[in-house]
């Protein structure tokens, strides 16, 4: 082995070593500069190793490909963080369903009331999922009509919820409410008047309070 083969070695040893730190953390360099550094070092390996510098042209080979995957880490880590902004979350859906100036509101088990509803399932359609639900919670068969508002919310598990309110007609008036106490602990049909004294949630109020502003 020459003096040149040692030495260039060395300098490429030195130069993998304190790439490793980059590689493993959290920090890349850009990745034009990873991937034309990794070309440029691939062609002094093949160089060294024409002037048989095996020992050079092994560490340089070495040098270009952790940068190669510096470019690799950079350019997968941008596109999932990427991926990271766009939200994901599933789909509850509420029904104002209002009966002669009066909307339906349900009691929750920690005394809060919401309007009526509950989740979209995996290839439901809005309108079907809606529905569906409230049959489950109250038995009863409603028109599901135009979104007046919707929300996002993350609740206490870190799922993202975006909440959808619909306007919703109850054709049939002599329909019974079969409230399921299963999902819900009471149901009750309150006039706007008396909305501010109940326990409800700010996005539900809000959007029951402009539902019927734009009524008057």
């Amino acid at each position: 082995m020459s003096w040149q083969d040692v030495l260039l070695s060395i300098g490429q040893f030195v130069f993998a070593a304190a790439l490793l730190p980059s590689v493993f953390g959290k920090d890349k360099p850009a990745l034009f500069t990873s991937l034309t550094t990794g070309i440029v070092l691939g062609v002094f390996a093949f160089t060294y190793l024409t002037l048989q510098l095996w020992s050079a042209s092994i560490f340089a080979a070495v040098v270009g490909v952790l940068w190669l995957i510096l470019a690799f880490q950079k350019y997968f880590g941008k596109e999932k963080s990427a991926n990271n902004n766009h939200l994901i979350a599933d789909i509850p859906q509420r029904a104002l369903i209002e009966n002669d100036g009066k909307f339906l509101l349900v009691q929750e088990f920690n005394g809060q009331w919401q309007l009526p509803g509950g989740r979209l399932n995996v290839g439901e359609k809005l309108e079907d999922g809606l529905k569906r639900e409230i049959k489950e919670e109250l038995g009863i068969d409603i028109e599901v009509g135009i979104p007046l508002s919707s929300f996002v919310f993350t609740g206490k598990s870190g799922i993202n919820h975006f909440t959808v309110i619909y306007q919703c007609d109850f054709p049939d008036k002599k329909q019974e409410i079969i409230l399921d106490k299963n999902e819900n602990m009471d149901y009750r049909w309150v006039a706007v008047e008396e909305l501010n004294s109940m326990n409800t949630y700010t996005e539900h109020k809000e959007a029951i309070l402009s539902f019927f502003k734009k009524r008057e």
